[in-house]
């Protein structure tokens, strides 16, 4: 680790943040520490959880090998295809979603089940999976509203009432939906609403646009 330090002094403070880096390279790099390459092992599900990235690595490693020796090609249809698929930003977007929604759905069972079930322990995972699906898609979502704007305009000219009433609750909402995004991470400050109840109020836009 102390040959890392020496080697970050000979890089530009513009292109490393050094004061920055200084904590993370503070703790032994190779071994000994909790946050080296190879940590002092406390337990077997510690041994699991260091390990789980390098076994998941080999066993990708094995498949591609057989996949090779089976078909005497590297090359993979399926992971480009998936590849192409996940690339797309709707893609990923739609992926979510249905996740999402997924864990809404068993909340909702959950809350039906008596208290003392045992599918009550995942109540809280399955609520910070929601949520934080919930939050990815809101962050990738800006931007979202730009397509519906030529739509609006378009009907505007066509005289077409439903579709431009449509398109002006859509684009309120996506607007909205990113100033609750705003309020969430403290950059806009709200005396009259609380994020969610900004948030709570939008839902009524959306559901209004369909």
């Amino acid at each position: 680790s102390s040959f890392a330090l020496r080697a970050l002094c000979l890089i530009p403070c513009s292109t490393v943040p050094f004061a920055q880096m200084a904590p993370f390279l503070s703790t032994p790099l190779i071994r000994g520490h909790n946050e080296a390459y190879l940590p002092i092992i406390k337990s077997g599900m510690h041994a699991l959880q260091v390990t789980s990235g390098p076994m998941i690595m080999v066993f990708l490693i094995g498949l591609q090998m057989l996949k090779k020796k089976l078909t005497d090609k590297h090359a993979s249809t399926f992971y480009s295809d998936v590849w192409k698929f996940i690339s797309k930003a709707e893609a990923r977007d739609k992926a979510g979603r249905i996740v999402q929604y997924a864990c809404r759905m068993l909340q909702g069972i959950l809350a039906h089940l008596p208290t003392d079930s045992a599918l009550q322990l995942y109540k809280p995972l399955v609520a910070e999976c929601q949520t934080t699906l919930a939050w990815a898609r809101r962050t990738h979502r800006w931007g979202k509203e730009m397509p519906h704007i030529p739509t609006l305009g378009k009907a505007i000219s066509n005289c077409d009432v439903l579709q431009a009433a449509q398109s002006m609750v859509l684009i309120t909402f996506l607007v909205q939906d990113h100033i609750y995004w705003l309020l969430k991470v403290g950059i806009f400050k709200f005396t009259n609403y609380t994020p969610i109840q900004w948030h709570r109020r939008n839902l009524r836009f959306i559901i209004l646009s369909h």
